[in-house]
């Protein structure tokens, strides 16, 4: 092979090279150009969702909170008949977002016991995967509902016991999307079960 045809093949590889980097940041310089456009659109997370549940009796007049079905059937194999929603549904601030009062732990404009606040945060350890709801208050003692756990999973829900029955938070998965991610305010919230 002579030193000309040797040249020629070198400067045919170079060119070659050349237009392999030149599609590659061309493609590149797309995919940027295509970023804002996709973070434009919601980004969904999950968000864990309170409703507290009173074991008094539902005044048969008015406006008040519903207590849904699958609540009253858990609370009913409990032994509860007697059931009170205090709350709509309220979404517990999540990873990034401080604990805040949940309830004022007022119903029918009347004190029943202390503001309760609550939070939700990713499991580690042995609940790495699973949500996890912390809520505190309710009396002066401070019980809380520490740690209770649920699926990771649109649609999970679950009823925690705060001591000894003086009040139960139902608890269920939904979906919140934002357009900055978790901390920025909601484009829509799917909360009620």
């Amino acid at each position: 092979m002579n030193t000309s045809t040797r040249r020629r093949s070198t400067l045919a590889a170079f060119l070659v090279t050349l237009a392999a980097i030149g599609l590659c940041s061309t493609q590149r310089v797309t995919a940027e150009q295509e970023s804002p456009t996709e973070s434009a659109k919601p980004k969904r997370t999950f968000a864990v969702y309170a409703k507290i549940i009173l074991p008094k009796k539902t005044p048969a007049e008015g406006k008040h909170p519903v207590v849904e079905s699958w609540i009253a059937k858990k609370l009913k194999k409990k032994g509860k008949t007697e059931l009170r929603a205090v709350t709509d549904w309220i979404r517990l601030p999540g990873e990034g977002e401080r604990a805040r009062q949940v309830w004022s732990a007022t119903y029918d404009g009347k004190r029943w016991g202390c503001p309760v606040v609550g939070s939700c945060h990713l499991g580690k350890g042995k609940k790495a995967g699973k949500l996890v709801a912390d809520m505190g208050g309710w009396t002066p003692v401070f019980p809380e509902i520490k740690g209770a756990t649920l699926n990771a999973e649109v649609g999970d829900r679950r009823i925690a016991v705060v001591e000894d029955g003086i009040a139960y938070v139902a608890l269920y998965v939904g979906v919140r999307e934002t357009k900055d991610g978790p901390a920025s305010e909601p484009v829509s919230e799917t909360g009620a079960p």
